[in-house]
């Protein structure tokens, strides 16, 4: 019934296994997304080797992130200090670095190609990618690292954890895809090299956008700067209140699917209890002997259950629909009953 559904299924543990539930379920969801990267990295790299490098170090990425979280909680656990706390925001993890992974990996050896096609040999490439784009990547990722870092000083241990979770992660990140991605492109460009196997890659090489485009779209949008200041003054005169107005109240059920067992339980506990107040208690001063009074009751628990336009709407109910209203007629009644 629904009442053994609000009961057994509320708790926290029966909200873990719908998310868990779902998170497995979406392994078809994970595994297309995982095929749309590829795709794109190959449209944007054109060789099938760079994209392999991305892939590898991205899953070595993953491994050291979640070795490092590993390696935390053991640590914790020695010293009597629980440093992570592993809960739903770590699964977030994984779409937090393989993002930053693929950015910077791009970045990296987008700038090793150019300074190829530019005559420049390999050492000298590998050279100015590190040294330049690599210092770029370098502070993005520790200002991103410091970012997360906030979440330390919060008194939510769940969020304390990813903090520190989402900064190794980012880390992992930096060493693999930024800097170990073009040192392998260029181990392997000097091994082909040696054996004169080292191809060139074409001057009008497309990579996933002609350059072109992106010229046309600058110089049209420096001929059109009033037109575009006098849109961006419209958005964001527009999106201004909208965004004060936004609320930042966590609900339990924008993490569930609305159709599964824990939402319809969460939308049961919403609609019959209140979500917030406390019991309250009513005074009856007078002969509780006296008839009058239990009529008064019985009319107390009628209009309660008779709702109009200035009720609160804040009454507990019961599975019957009923309003939640015990008082001293019950115990006349349940004596009676007992004699």
């Amino acid at each position: 019934t629904d009442q053994e559904s609000v009961t057994i299924v509320a708790p926290p543990t029966g909200i873990n296994i719908e998310v868990n539930r779902e998170l497995q379920q979406s392994i078809l969801l994970l595994a297309t997304m995982f095929i749309c990267v590829l795709v794109l990295l190959w449209g944007s790299l054109r060789r099938i080797s760079d994209v392999a490098i991305v892939v590898m170090t991205l899953a070595f990425s993953l491994l050291w992130m979640q070795g490092l979280i590993g390696w935390g909680m053991i640590f914790g656990n020695t010293i009597n200090l629980k440093i992570i706390s592993r809960s739903q925001f770590s699964n977030l993890l994984p779409i937090l670095i393989l993002a930053l992974g693929i950015d910077d990996s791009l970045h990296a050896l987008h700038r090793y190609k150019e300074e190829r096609n530019r005559g420049k040999s390999t050492d000298e490439a590998v050279h100015i990618s590190l040294s330049r784009v690599g210092r770029a990547i370098m502070l993005t990722s520790l200002t991103t690292m410091a970012a997360f870092s906030a979440n330390l000083i919060s008194s939510i241990p769940a969020l304390r954890s990813f903090g520190i979770e989402a900064a190794l992660g980012v880390a992992c990140a930096f060493i693999l895809t930024g800097l170990w991605a073009p040192l392998i492109r260029y181990d392997m460009d000097s091994w082909l090299q040696k054996r004169g196997r080292l191809k060139e890659d074409p001057e009008d090489q497309l990579y996933l956008v002609p350059k072109h485009w992106l010229s046309r779209l600058s110089g049209g949008s420096a001929w059109a700067a009033p037109i575009i200041i006098l849109l961006v003054i419209v958005i964001t005169a527009i999106a201004t209140p909208v965004m004060l107005a936004l609320e930042g109240d966590f609900k339990v059920e924008d993490f569930i699917d609305e159709e599964s067992e824990i939402a319809q339980s969460v939308f049961l506990i919403n609609e019959r209890f209140s979500s917030e107040g406390e019991p309250a208690l009513i005074l009856v001063e007078g002969d509780m002997l006296d008839p009058v009074v239990y009529e008064a009751i019985a009319e107390l628990r009628l209009n309660m259950n008779t709702p109009s336009v200035d009720d609160p709407n804040r009454y507990t109910t019961l599975p019957n629909g009923q309003i939640e209203l015990h008082a001293i007629d019950e115990l006349v009644f349940w004596a009676m009953g007992s004699l």
